[in-house]
């Protein structure tokens, strides 16, 4: 059956809102952007956690994936850069779309490694 054929993945996601935040811009192209940040930690995250904490100004969305290279992390806005080439996950443009929307707003995307230096962060700075 496909749920045989199916390797079974645990990933605990955890939603954190430290402040409220109000945003005026169409909530399309909001979503969008999330979408991407959220849809890139579920893509490279075979087991362990998604966080994605709300403060204030920012949105960050950890993982406990493989994390990326420091020198690599502003390459993963290229339109078709991927990490992995062999693993062909996804076709590289989640995360060029995403900060060309965000630029439109004047808001920034960044990835960076999480403290405890296993994973990825994506934080997205609102102009608000």
């Amino acid at each position: 059956s496909l749920h045989d054929a199916l390797p079974i993945c645990t990933i605990n996601a955890n939603l954190i809102i430290n402040e409220d935040i109000a945003i005026a811009t169409d909530p399309q192209l909001l979503s969008i952007v999330i979408a991407n940040l959220i849809k890139n930690a579920y893509t490279y995250t075979k087991e362990g956690e998604i966080i994605i904490t709300v403060n204030k100004k920012e949105l960050w969305v950890e993982d406990t994936g493989p994390g990326i290279k420091p020198e690599l992390r502003d390459k993963v806005f290229e339109r078709s850069f991927q990490i992995n080439k062999q693993q062909k996950k996804g076709s590289g443009i989640g995360l060029s779309i995403a900060r060309r929307l965000a630029n439109r707003y004047h808001w920034t995307i960044t990835i960076d490694g999480r403290p405890d230096g296993g994973g990825t962060k994506a934080i997205l700075r609102f102009s608000v």
